[in-house]
Formats: structure tokens, C-alpha cells, sequence
């Protein structure tokens, strides 16, 4: 059985609504469960959690540190397109990351115990069938940075303590021929948000040459994280500094989730 869920933008809510953590706790996981209890034909299930699931730009953070530490500024690395102090970099996502995992609404701490929890009260409604539970994190273009730090994958994995780490599979894409299914996040068909025109740049070598699906693109960074980082949450930051009507931001926060934008 395949469960999969995408775009839900776990942040630390300073610039964005994150989903309530009762649409995880209650709704997400009886699904799941309720699922793989009532067809007695479930040999497994693979959550796939499709991209952007933690969002690592829609944030204040960056607006709140000197610009020349943005990942987006100072000398840039050219297989990344980000900034070249490495070190620092990843240090700071460290912090977004912890940040996230620590928002006063509890929506990423609910999500992680969501997860955490289909595994054991599985395990506990049939020992003897064991269905077998693997999460398979396709990165999408928010959460792009997993493709750069192995020390953010792992800061996950120690949160999704029902799970060994062979039960939890990073990945690009999730192609099956069981299933008969190809999950992709698909910013690769969106040109503001796959770095192929600046990799080609930062490398003198022509973008034709590129696909979108080039494995090397996958870590590079794109014009779409800044606009959301210094354009968009950038709205909300300075508002909130003028110190404007609460009511007002709120308004603006969910100005983002209307769709299709141009409305």
C-alpha cells in the first residue's frame, strides 16, 4: 500500500500558517491505519511524503542574520550556486531545522509523531502479520538543502525514533514497477525553481546540455528559495517590524495560499 502526502510546509511560523497538528494526529493517520487494517490483502506500506515538507526558506531566519551569511550571497560554490562557507551554511540549517521541530503549534512535532506512531500502533494491532512500514522522502524545492547535508537527513531520522534507518529512504524520485508509479515533487517543470540555467552558468557549459531530471541539479540552488525567502517572507518581516495590525499580517500570511496566485 502506498500512502502519499506532499506540500504541507512544516516551518516555524513566522512567515506562514503551518497545517494544525490534528489534520496529522487524526486525520492522516487513521487513514493510514485504517487503510492497512481493513484490506487483509496489505503486505506493507510505503509512506511517500512527496517535497516540501519542511520548508526552509518561507521562514524569517535568514532576514534576521547579516546577508553576507545567506546561503544566496557572498562567493558562491558552483556545483550548489550557494554561498561557499559551507560550514557556516549548514549550521544555520541546523538551526531552521531545530526551529521547525520546536514551533510553538507543535504541526512538525505532530508530524514526526504521526509518522512514529502508524509504525507502532500497527505493529501493535497484528504482531503476527508485522506489516512492514518504509518512509520514502522525495525532496522537492523547499526542502531542496537535504540534497546538500547529510547532517539534516540524519537530524530527521533522530526523530523518527519507530523506524531503523534501512525503513527511511531520501530520494529524488519514487519510481515503482510494483506499484506502477512515478512520484515526483515536480518544481523540475517549473524553470524558477531547478537551478539548471545558473549550474550551466556557474560551470561555462551550455544548459542545453542539461535535463531537467540531471541528478546534478538536484543540489543546486535555485532563484525561487530567495524570492520566497527575501521577497515573500520579507513582506511579513518588515510589517511585523512597523509592527502593523496582527489581524493585517495574518491577512498577508494567507495571501500565499490562494491559488492560483493571480487571484
Amino acid at each position: 500500500m502506498l500512502s502519499i502526502i506532499s506540500d504541507i510546509h512544516l516551518s516555524d511560523g513566522t512567515t506562514s500558517f503551518n497545517v494544525h497538528k490534528e489534520a496529522f494526529l487524526k486525520v492522516f493517520k487513521r487513514n493510514v491505519i485504517n487503510s492497512a487494517i481493513d484490506d487483509k490483502s496489505i503486505k506493507e506500506v510505503k509512506i511517500i511524503i512527496l517535497g516540501d515538507i519542511f520548508d526552509f526558506v518561507r521562514i524569517d531566519y535568514w532576514l534576521r542574520i547579516t546577508p553576507a551569511e545567506r546561503p544566496w550571497n557572498g562567493s558562491l560554490e558552483k556545483n550548489s550556486a550557494m554561498n561557499n562557507n559551507s560550514e557556516l551554511i549548514k549550521n544555520h540549517y541546523i538551526n531552521v531545522l531545530n526551529n521547525i521541530f520546536s514551533a510553538k503549534d507543535e504541526s512538525a512535532k505532530s508530524f514526526i509523531e504521526t509518522l512514529n506512531s502508524i509504525k507502532s500502533e500497527l505493529k501493535k494491532y497484528d504482531n503476527t502479520k508485522n506489516i512492514p512500514v518504509e518512509i520514502h522522502y522525495v525532496i522537492g524545492n523547499h526542502d531542496r538543502i537535504l540534497n546538500n547535508f547529510v547532517e539534516l537527513k540524519d537530524l530527521i531520522n533522530s526523530k523518527l525514533t519507530s523506524y531503523n534507518k534501512d525503513e527511511i529512504f531520501y530520494r529524488n524520485e519514487f519510481d515503482s514497477d510494483e506499484y506502477t508509479v512515478l512520484c515526483r515533487h515536480g518544481h523540475e517543470y517549473d524553470a524558477t525553481n531547478y537551478g539548471k540555467e545558473i549550474y550551466a552558468y556557474m560551470n561555462k557549459i551550455n544548459p542545453e546540455k542539461l535535463t531537467r531530471f540531471d541528478k546534478k541539479l538536484y543540489s543546486v540552488q535555485s532563484i525561487g528559495e530567495v524570492v520566497t525567502a527575501e521577497l515573500m517572507s520579507g513582506i511579513i518581516y518588515r510589517l511585523s517590524n512597523k509592527q502593523a495590525d496582527p489581524k493585517f499580517i495574518s491577512l498577508v500570511k494567507d495571501v500565499n495560499n490562494v491559488r492560483p496566485l493571480t487571484d
